[in-house]
C-alpha cells in the first residue's frame, strides 16, 4: 500500500514539474530588455535596436565636413590628353562607319541588317529600307552613297543608295575598293586560273569592266589603293629587291603609266592617301624597328613620288588613321606592341588604344585622348568639321570622343 501512495506521488510532482515548465516557456512574459549604456535608444516593439547616437571612432565630425564615400570622378567631354567620356553614338552593333565630306555618319547595322546615316541632331535614318543580311564586310564609296557589300559566303554585290539599285560582283574578286569619284570600283580578280588574274576597274553600275594589269602569282605582292586623283590605283612589289627589308614600289595607273618607283623600309606595306592628294602616309615593319608597325610620310604624287620621306616613330598601322585635312592625322596607337607585333598582327587585337594627333608639316606628335574602358579601337574615322572621333571597339561598338 505505502509502495502504491509513493508512485503515485511521483507521478503528480513530475506532472506538476512538467506543467511549471511549459507554462515558464510558452505564457511567462519574455524579460524585459535593458536600456543601452550607450547613448542609443531601446528598441521599438518587433525591430532590431536603432543605432546609438555615439561618435565615430575617428574623431569629432567638424561642422561643414563631407561625409559619406567620395563621389566618382567626372570624366571630360573633351579630350584633353588623358582618359575622356567616349560615349556609344548607338547601342547597336555596327560594321566599318564611315564619315562623308558632307559631315553625314554613315555605318552598317548589325542587328537590323540595314545600313543607316546619323542626322545633326543624333537621330539615324535608313539609307534603304532593304536589308543585307550577316554582311561580313562593307567598303564604301567615297561620297557614302554607295557601298560595296561582301557577305560570308563571300558573294558581293554593289548597292547605289541614291538609286536604290544594286550590281552583283563576281565573288573571286578581292581588295574591292572604289575610286575617288565613286564612278568604278577597282579590285583583284582572283581566278583558278593565275594566267587570268588581273587588277579590273569596274564601272560602279556594272556596264563595263577593264583589265589594268596581270596578277599572275604576285597577286599577294600587289596593295589595292587608289589615289584621290585616280591615277594610281595601286602598289605593286614585284621590282628587284634594293636590301634585305628596303624596297621599291611600283605605282600601277589605269592606263599603263610608267611612274617612279617609292622606296619604301620595311615589310607589310599599309597605305593611307592624304586628301590633297600629294603624299602616302603608310606603315611598315623593319628589322631597325624590332619589326613594330612604324608610321612614314612620303611624296606620292607626279615627279614628287618617292620624295621628302619622313619616319614619324609612331607605332602603330596606317589603316589606324585618318586625315582631318592635308596636314593633320589621327590614329589609334596601342599601348604597348611585343617585337614583331607588325608581322603578326593579330597579337594586338586586344590591346587597348590612345589616340595621337600628327602634324605632318611640324612632325610633332601629341597624346589627344584615351577613350574610357581600356578600348582596343577599330576603324577610326572624323567628323567633316574636325571636332569629333568615332570608332568602333573590340564589340563593334559606335564610340565617339570629342576633339574640341
Amino acid at each position: 500500500m505505502f509502495k502504491k501512495i509513493l508512485l503515485i506521488v511521483l507521478f503528480l510532482g513530475v506532472t506538476i514539474g512538467v506543467a511549471l515548465l511549459l507554462y515558464r516557456f510558452f505564457f511567462a512574459g519574455a524579460p524585459t530588455a535593458q536600456p543601452p549604456t550607450t547613448g542609443g535608444t531601446p528598441p521599438s516593439a518587433g525591430g532590431l535596436p536603432t543605432a546609438g547616437t555615439g561618435r565615430p571612432t575617428g574623431g569629432a565630425v567638424q561642422p561643414g565636413a563631407p561625409t559619406g564615400l567620395p563621389a566618382a570622378p567626372t570624366l571630360p567631354l573633351i579630350a584633353a590628353g588623358g582618359v575622356t567620356a567616349s560615349p556609344q553614338v548607338t547601342e547597336d552593333f555596327v560594321k566599318n562607319p564611315f564619315t562623308a565630306p558632307n559631315g553625314t555618319l554613315g555605318y552598317y547595322d548589325q542587328n537590323d541588317s540595314r545600313f543607316y546615316r546619323v542626322l545633326a541632331d543624333g537621330t539615324k535614318q535608313a539609307l534603304s529600307q532593304q536589308k543585307f543580311p550577316q554582311a561580313a564586310d562593307v567598303e564604301w564609296a567615297p561620297a557614302g552613297d554607295k557601298a560595296v557589300i561582301t557577305f560570308p559566303d563571300d558573294s558581293k554585290i554593289l548597292y547605289d543608295f541614291s538609286q536604290q539599285k544594286q550590281v552583283t560582283i563576281p565573288s573571286h574578286w578581292q581588295d574591292t575598293t572604289f575610286t575617288s569619284d565613286g564612278g568604278a570600283v577597282i579590285a583583284k580578280s582572283m581566278t583558278l586560273d593565275p594566267d587570268n588574274r588581273w587588277l579590273v576597274s569596274m564601272a560602279a553600275d556594272g556596264s563595263t569592266t577593264k583589265l589594268l594589269a596581270p596578277l599572275g602569282e604576285n597577286a599577294d605582292k600587289v596593295t589595292v589603293s587608289v589615289s584621290p586623283d585616280n591615277a594610281i590605283v595601286a602598289f605593286s612589289d614585284t621590282a628587284d629587291p634594293v636590301g634585305f627589308d628596303t624596297k621599291d614600289l611600283l605605282p600601277i595607273g589605269q592606263n599603263d603609266e610608267n611612274f617612279k618607283a617609292m622606296r619604301v623600309e620595311g615589310f607589310g606595306f599599309t597605305p593611307l592617301w592624304s586628301p590633297d592628294d600629294e603624299h602616302v602616309l603608310y606603315s611598315t615593319a623593319s628589322q631597325q624597328d624590332g619589326y613594330l608597325p612604324t608610321l612614314w610620310f612620303e611624296g606620292a604624287n607626279g615627279d614628287a613620288i618617292g620624295a621628302d620621306r619622313v619616319k614619324l616613330n609612331v607605332h602603330t598601322w596606317a589603316d589606324k588613321c585618318t586625315f582631318s585635312g592635308a596636314d593633320t592625322v589621327y590614329c589609334a596607337v596601342p599601348d604597348t606592341l611585343p617585337d614583331g607585333a607588325g608581322l603578326q598582327r593579330d597579337i594586338a587585337k586586344d590591346t587597348p588604344d590612345s589616340i595621337v594627333r600628327l602634324d605632318l608639316k611640324s612632325g610633332t606628335v601629341l597624346t589627344v585622348g584615351r577613350p574610357e574602358n581600356n578600348t582596343a579601337i577599330g576603324k577610326l574615322t572624323v567628323s567633316a568639321d574636325g571636332s569629333t572621333l568615332f570608332f568602333t571597339d573590340a564589340q563593334d561598338h559606335l564610340l565617339q570622343m570629342r576633339i574640341r
